[in-house]
């Protein structure tokens, strides 16, 4: 096997594009390319995510160190799936040296040919996932052939709402406990991770959705989509608010928002707003208080014809999926056996009102104390969903 990482040519990693950055970047990546061909056999090796969209969040210290904002996400393509334990170990190994954040991903071939949604799907979906689109256009090969075909590229317009509304479930949990942890660095991330939700979920409504997040920022300050937003109930600061996120995931060393009173209300306002919207558009039911919409949810007929990853929707397939991934006990597997929903549901159910209720109390510049059993379930919440 020629063990040659593909030269890079004029690749850009950063969304700055600074020349040193880039080649130290580039040192990096070659570095990594090369543990991982000296260990493994892969058929290809690709960079996706933010550094292979071209968006890599990096900047130099005063000490000219490189401070990395981003993680690198490596694709590692076999058809040898005893291979997935070999590259979660290298991860481990490849991050203690080089003190980065690095994900090797296992992908069948044909994952990564068809665009399919997981290595275990083999048809093209009808309707993608937000990760499965971004990581078929977002690919960068480091080794190998590009066996990408025409079919692995979907239009942004086959993502499904429910891609939006999802990503607004999980970055409401992750807001949650970002609260808990009392670190203003992860507090400050998970502010910005649900302005961009919020964003990414009305793209997706106003059919506008694209990889690229420069892309995105650049959709939200064009007329017509703030005349669609003003339709929907959101003013221009609330507007602004998201563009903001977008400009801080691409520029962080940019004026970030002032957390306080004001910024909570405003985040209160912004999320409601854009979660009763999707919610109706999507699911088609209006609520008044988050206990009702608790309720509306779990009745849904959409939870299990359509709101599933994998083969059913059937919610004894969907918490045995957990249980394999080990998320949940065989304890918990069992006792949820005759629930006419899964437990990823049940959870999905329950994150509005928690969410809520957490920014009431940083309204108030109250001290978040939950109580033990508080904390632990929303501890078991982010496990499961992430």
């Amino acid at each position: 096997m020629n063990l040659t990482v593909l030269p890079f040519g004029n690749k850009k990693f950063t969304f700055d594009a600074n020349k040193d950055v880039e080649k130290r970047i580039s040192e990096i990546l070659t570095s990594i390319s090369e543990e991982v061909l000296q260990q493994a056999k892969p058929t290809s090796l690709f960079i996706y995510g933010s550094f292979g969209r071209g968006e890599g969040t990096v900047y130099l210290s005063k000490n000219n160190d490189l401070q990395l904002l981003s993680d690198f996400e490596l694709g590692y393509v076999s058809s040898n799936w005893f291979d997935r334990k070999l590259i979660a170990n290298l991860s481990k190994e490849l991050e203690k040296r080089l003190n980065c954040e690095i994900t090797l991903s296992f992908f069948f071939p044909h994952r990564i040919k068809n665009g399919t949604i997981s290595n275990f799907s083999f048809s093209r979906p009808k309707k993608p996932t937000i990760e499965c689109y971004e990581t078929t256009n977002s690919a960068f090969f480091l080794y190998g052939p590009d066996i990408r075909s025409k079919e692995a590229f979907y239009s942004p317009t086959d993502i499904p709402l429910w891609e939006g509304i999802r990503l607004i479930f999980n970055r409401m949990a992750e807001f949650s406990n970002s609260c808990i942890d009392k670190n203003n660095n992860i507090h400050q991330k998970a502010i910005n991770k649900l302005l961009i939700a919020c964003g990414d979920c009305l793209l997706l409504a106003h059919g506008k959705y694209h990889f690229l997040y420069s892309k995105r920022k650049q959709l939200t300050e064009q007329t017509e989509f703030l005349s669609f937003a003003k339709d929907i109930g959101l003013s221009d600061e609330l507007v602004n608010l998201i563009t903001s996120g977008y400009e801080n995931k691409l520029s962080p060393s940019n004026k970030k928002p002032i957390i306080n009173a004001n910024l909570y209300q405003n985040l209160q306002l912004l999320v409601d707003t854009v979660f009763k919207f999707a919610i109706k558009k999507d699911m088609g039911f209006t609520f008044n208080s988050y206990d009702d919409f608790n309720k509306l949810y779990l009745k849904n007929s959409k939870l299990k014809t359509q709101y599933f990853r994998g083969f059913s929707g059937n919610p004894v397939f969907q918490n045995l999926i957990l249980f394999v991934q080990k998320k949940i006990s065989l304890s918990i597997f069992f006792a949820t056996c005759k629930n006419p929903f899964s437990i990823t549901h049940d959870i999905y159910s329950n994150i509005p009102s928690l969410f809520f209720r957490t920014l009431e109390f940083l309204q108030q510049n109250e001290k978040i104390s939950f109580q033990k059993n508080s904390l632990d379930t929303l501890k078991k919440y982010s496990q499961i969903i992430e």
